[in-house]
């Protein structure tokens, strides 16, 4: 079952130093929240007392309202599965500090102190990072009496799962910091011209630490006297903020953490930050109901950059990779590139990389050897996307037509033409790289490959055929990303009304069905696609992002598949998208041994910080199916 945590930051609007009124108040989004089953509420910095009370926070009457308060929620919160992070400020050994109550179902867990200080609260509150103890709290009024844990470096575990664990932290102190999956962050965020520095900042401790942060700050309410608040709150998780509040006057924002992706983010991370904890361990009577509606959206095209410039964002690419290729050919000491058209996506790419290869080591344009290699199953459109492509390129075409020579090699090996086998749609992709490499030599060139990672994934070349090149330059591309990359270039062509003519040609490549054109076409148009073969590309990718880069549970990537794709847009069945995951695994892993000698490419980094790792033995054999 996948992990889902619905978590959710409540920013109440509040009477400054009212205490008795704000307790209402946040009582009552907590049953809000609680119908909509959250399970773990994060409040503002001191939002039963209000942030601002500076010396009134010395005040025995606010000290023994905000204590009273918090044993009035502990008797509320009692036949509720939910779990509270709410600070006060607490009288302890003849000190007063800003502390953190954890509170769950009619129990205090702990109390966290916090060990930093803005410059105005230092000589309010105290800061001892050596506690460790145990304070004996008296609530007169119920008659109860509860000992509780008092120190900074509280860990609070589930029992009902061991990697769901959290931290208290109140604004930045992550000082005792330890290895939690959750952090609750009662900050208090005040409006100013650098907001973007602090919100970078919350986002990099994420990042950092490979956690999520659930941050509150204050509501508008808040006292004025010397700064603003605007209500903000965030909900980042491993460094990406999932959502904010944007408005003003709302008092809560909901989201679903997943922590099978912040558990795979830490295993996969070479940092880990376990320092001595004191370990607190409760219960929910539910954790994950995989029958309940998580908040959270997916992504369905998880390695586009959607707050970059499309255009920017893939040009970014563009270089990434023609500077891989000057250098590898700079290395040699060889200028001449070879490369052979099909008049589909990823050779279109290539080119587009070769073109800004020659501009990088200012070649002239006969370096650039450019094919089209038709065959028994070339199709009359792309035979006319690969000349218009070229011509509005400006590039010089040769044309190499194998039909004869693949016929005249079906008689040698005693194959029958009608037979539409392997062998048959084979024989003419190792034809085409046996003449692209064989005019590599003769030019003194390098012959660029043009596999994408989707194909890589999948196996989807033939071996020693398109699957084998003297340098690939698409090994790391997604085939949705090329289709993003190639529109972008022909918007920014028209658009800017530059060449109108490269961008038209582009827009009809990509309305070109993804075909390997090895089978016979019918009446000249292309008989095999790859899609109805295979799935959807769109699908695959998103599979191919989940697993390569937190190496899910297939169930976990079923849960995304059905979360991102079945509804009003996609209207996807939830059998295609099982069948389409059984294909990817199935074709995963019997293709093993074509990555395991793939020729050489770079990582652009659409994994993110993660690099591409195709290691494994050709002769695996037990895979999960759904």
């Amino acid at each position: 079952m996948s992990r889902y945590f619905k978590v959710a930051t409540c920013m109440p609007d509040i009477k400054v130093g009212n205490v008795k009124e704000n307790l209402e108040k946040i009582k009552a989004y907590i049953l809000e929240l609680n119908n909509s089953k959250v399970k773990m509420i994060v409040f503002p910095e001191l939002s039963l007392t209000s942030n601002s009370l500076m010396s009134y926070y010395k005040d025995d009457n606010i000290l023994r309202q905000a204590l009273e308060a918090i044993f009035d929620l502990v008797v509320f919160t009692l036949n509720l599965d939910i779990l509270i992070f709410i600070s006060i400020p607490f009288k302890f050994n003849n000190a007063i500090y800003e502390t953190t109550v954890v509170i769950k179902s009619g129990a205090i867990l702990g109390m966290a102190p916090r060990c930093d200080f803005r410059k105005d609260n230092k000589s309010v509150f105290s800061s001892n990072e050596n506690i460790d103890g145990i304070v004996n709290l008296i609530d007169e009024k119920n008659d109860k009496s509860y000992f509780v844990p008092f120190s900074p470096k509280l860990k609070f575990i589930s029992n009902n799962d061991n990697e769901l664990n959290f931290f208290a932290n109140i604004n930045n102190d992550f000082s005792y910091y330890t290895n939690q999956t959750i952090v609750a962050n009662q900050n208090s965020i005040s409006e100013s011209i650098k907001i973007d520095d602090k919100i970078k900042y919350l986002k990099f401790l994420s990042k950092h630490y490979n956690t999520a942060i659930v941050s509150a700050n204050p509501h508008i309410s808040e006292s004025t006297s010397k700064v603003v608040y605007f209500s903000r709150s965030f909900i980042v998780e491993c460094g990406d903020i999932l959502v904010n509040n944007e408005i003003l006057t709302n008092h809560f924002i909901i989201e679903d953490l997943d922590i099978d992706k912040i558990v795979a983010t830490k295993i996969n991370s070479d940092k880990q930050f376990i320092n001595e904890s004191k370990d607190i361990y409760f219960d929910f009577d539910s954790v994950y109901n995989e029958h309940d509606k998580i908040d959270r959206v997916f992504d369905a095209t998880p390695y586009i950059n959607k707050k970059t410039n499309p255009y920017n964002f893939s040009m970014h690419i563009i270089n990434m990779e023609a500077v891989g290729l000057a250098k590898r050919l700079n290395t040699l000491n060889i200028e001449n590139i070879v490369l052979g058209l099909s008049g589909g996506l990823d050779s279109t790419i290539a080119l587009l990389i070769a073109e800004k290869t020659k501009e990088l080591l200012s070649l002239d344009k006969s370096k650039l050897h450019i094919y089209s290699l038709p065959g028994l199953g070339t199709s009359n459109m792309t035979r006319n996307n690969i000349y218009e492509l070229c011509e509005s390129l400006n590039v010089d075409l040769k044309e190499i037509n194998i039909s004869n020579l693949t016929n005249e090699h079906f008689k040698d090996i005693n194959h029958d033409i009608n037979n539409i086998n392997t062998t048959y749609e084979n024989a003419q992709a190792r034809i085409r790289t046996l003449n692209l490499m064989d005019v590599a030599n003769d030019v003194n060139g390098l012959m660029i490959g043009t596999s994408d990672l989707s194909e890589i994934c999948l196996g989807f070349s033939t071996f020693n055929g398109d699957h084998m090149s003297m340098y690939n330059v698409n090994g790391s591309i997604a085939k949705t990303l090329i289709r993003y990359i190639i529109n972008s270039i022909a918007d920014e062509n028209i658009t800017k009304n530059k060449n109108v003519k490269l961008a038209e040609v582009l827009k009809r490549i990509l309305q070109t069905p993804v075909s390997p054109e090895l089978k016979p076409t019918q009446n000249g148009d292309i008989a095999q696609k790859t899609e109805e073969i295979l799935a959807d590309y769109l699908v695959i990718d998103c599979i191919i992002y989940h697993y390569l880069k937190y190496h899910y549970d297939i169930n976990k990537l079923f849960d995304i598949l059905k979360y991102t794709f079945v509804n009003e847009k996609y209207n996807y069945t939830e059998e295609y998208l099982k069948n389409a995951i059984n294909l990817f695994f199935r074709m995963y892993k019997n293709s093993q041994f074509k990555r395991n000698i793939s020729p050489d490419y770079i990582d652009i980094g659409i994994l993110g910080e993660d690099t591409i790792d195709f290691s494994g033995p050709s002769d695996i054999e037990t895979w999960i199916q759904l």
